[in-house]
């Protein structure tokens, strides 16, 4: 197993590369260190690139469930090979990936302003995390296939800022490519040596029956990414019912909680009466008592302590009269 350079995206611009360096360090030792950095401010791109000098490292580094610097969510991925990268550039796509990691303010309409000039644009799609805040990219889909080719042959700046951009293959089509690839190889090279026990005439006829034109393959990996794109149409209403399910439920918990509000409420104003009343039964119990023991004789007590309960009770909100 070769050693694979790691791709890491999503850092924070403000960090310095010392923290980087520290937290990749704990997997293993590095024998190379990319962290580009913006020229005017110093500050990073958001993304580094790092070889491990083993294959344990970098086997290490990528089995770590989940990685944070700085209390954010980072993501290490290996990066294509060269031959994955020629790969790509050999098939034919719709779709261009653009990248602006550092840009800020880009829009739908400015990403049309650059690039609605090498061919009519279908759709752009900005990729966004479960807040709904853009990642700093997006899928640009034309209607031609040559203005992919075309956006590839030139520099590309958005508010003044560069940006990155390749086409965008699935991973389905670069197997399928690689695997015709690594096909096509070996048929060459028994073109030129010939299978044993057999003539070169009979290997060479053997090898056109067998091997696929081009076209043939661009056909079957174009009828490869309809099926995916029916897939993901498939799964984009999956969502769509799966939301809309849970704003149902939403809603019937808010209702539920609207109702056990309610009740707590009423729970509460019956207690606050229950208490008014019990405190003025026991003041005119009391009253009633200490002037029993006066002259004056209860009656007259009892009708001055009515104006005490009275003034009690309302100042709960409540009459004194029922309960």
């Amino acid at each position: 197993m070769t050693t694979k350079r790691l791709f890491v995206s999503g850092i924070a611009n403000n960090v310095a590369e010392d923290v980087i360096r520290s937290y990749f360090s704990r997997f293993g030792y590095m024998s190379e260190f990319t962290l580009p950095t913006e020229r005017e401010t110093g500050m990073n791109r958001g993304y580094a690139y790092i070889t491990f000098s083993d294959d344990l490292s970098t086997s290490k580094c990528l089995e770590e469930s989940s990685h944070k610097i700085r209390n954010r969510d980072i993501t290490v991925t290996k990066l294509s090979d060269e031959n994955n990268l020629a790969t790509i550039g050999t098939l034919k796509s719709q779709r261009l990936f653009v990248s602006f990691l550092g840009v800020e303010g880009v829009t739908e309409d400015s990403l049309r302003q650059v690039f609605s000039c090498f061919g009519n644009i279908s759709s752009i799609q900005f990729a966004k995390d479960e807040d709904g805040r853009i990642l700093y990219y997006a899928i640009i889909k034309f209607d031609r296939e040559e203005a992919v080719d075309s956006c590839l042959r030139v520099n590309h700046c958005v508010n003044g800022r560069s940006i990155t951009i390749r086409k965008a293959v699935t991973k389905e089509r670069l197997k399928l490519a690689e695997q015709y690839a690594r096909e096509q190889a070996h048929l060459e090279e028994h073109q030129k040596h010939g299978y044993a026990g057999y003539g070169q005439a009979h290997t060479t006829a053997a090898l056109q029956s067998c091997n696929p034109s081009p076209h043939i393959l661009n056909n079957y990996l174009s009828q490869s990414e309809t099926h995916e794109e029916h897939y993901c149409r498939e799964y984009e209403n999956y969502q769509e019912q799966a939301m809309l399910e849970y704003q149902r439920q939403l809603a019937e918990y808010h209702e539920k909680l609207r109702k056990y509000r309610d009740e707590l409420q009423q729970y509460q104003m019956q207690r606050q009466y229950r208490n008014a009343l019990e405190q003025a039964t026991f003041h005119k119990a009391y009253n009633y008592n200490l002037s029993s023991q006066n002259e004056a004789g209860p009656s007259e007590s009892h009708t001055s302590a009515e104006p005490d309960i009275v003034a009690r009770m309302r100042n709960y909100g409540y009459s004194s009269t029922g309960q």
